[in-house]
């Protein structure tokens, strides 16, 4: 560096390490997601949950000890994308600096990145009119040796684990509530002292969006009455959430 430069953090990196630092717990589902992308491990990894249950942060979590155990992994947040084949390619060329059209062309993108390479769909709920595309089609183009990983609100339809030839080749793990201990340890990170963290707990239920959300009620809040409205902050901002998710007026 010359002198007189000044090095600028942007803020996404601060709050990427914010999120690090807050990380806690899941210990075994990491694990079993880097085994997964061992040579004899599962081909694909279908990581499922209720919305706000951690599986966008467990995702991150992985990708950084991934990198570290020297896979390229490209994460993907379906959100973004079109739901369309040509949709999905577009985005996933736009990672790879490439412009793919077939399946075929991703497969032979995803190859030179190395031998071992993780894709992984945040938020594939989206995407689920291309499942079948996706599990015909685009899975069976891809290098052996290439991992993937899917992340979604709802279980995997029985098509991805009865399929002949996939039952050995595929896992559904289904992503719980965080263990007492993690939750309480979550909240302390997140600056709720211990003693005030059990009875926040007894309502979020170990539900990580749910811990969140009430640590940022109870910031610099000492008056212990100021506990059940967070409680209730939690339980709304959780309903708007759910029902955003419904669409039929007499379901709401």
């Amino acid at each position: 560096m010359t002198s007189g430069t000044v090095q600028h953090r942007v803020l996404g990196n601060i709050v990427a390490e914010q999120a690090r630092r807050t990380f806690v717990g899941r210990e075994r589902e990491l694990s079993l997601l880097l085994k997964a992308i061992n040579d004899d491990g599962y081909a694909v990894v279908y990581l499922h949950g209720i919305a706000g249950i951690g599986k966008s942060r467990l995702l991150s979590a992985f990708a950084e000890r991934a990198h570290l155990h020297g896979w390229a992994v490209i994460l993907i947040d379906c959100r973004a994308v079109e739901p369309t084949e040509q949709g999905f390619l577009r985005e996933l060329g736009s990672r790879l600096g490439k412009e793919l059209h077939s399946p075929e062309e991703a497969s032979k993108s995803l190859g030179s990145l190395g031998s071992h390479v993780v894709l992984a769909l945040d938020h594939y709920e989206v995407l689920r009119l291309l499942d079948s595309w996706l599990r015909h089609t685009f899975v069976s183009a891809l290098p052996s040796e290439t991992r993937l990983i899917l992340a979604d609100r709802e279980a995997p339809i029985a098509a991805w684990a009865a399929a002949p030839g996939w039952g050995r080749l595929f896992r559904s793990l289904e992503l719980d509530a965080l263990p007492s201990q993690d939750a309480t340890a979550l909240l302390t990170c997140l600056g709720i002292p211990e003693s005030r963290a059990e009875k926040v707990n007894r309502v979020a239920r170990g539900h990580p969006l749910a811990l969140t959300l009430a640590a940022s009620s109870l910031a610099d809040r000492q008056d212990p009455g100021f506990d059940d409205f967070a409680i209730h902050r939690v339980i709304h901002e959780l309903t708007q959430l759910y029902l955003a998710e419904i669409v039929d007026p007499m379901t709401r």
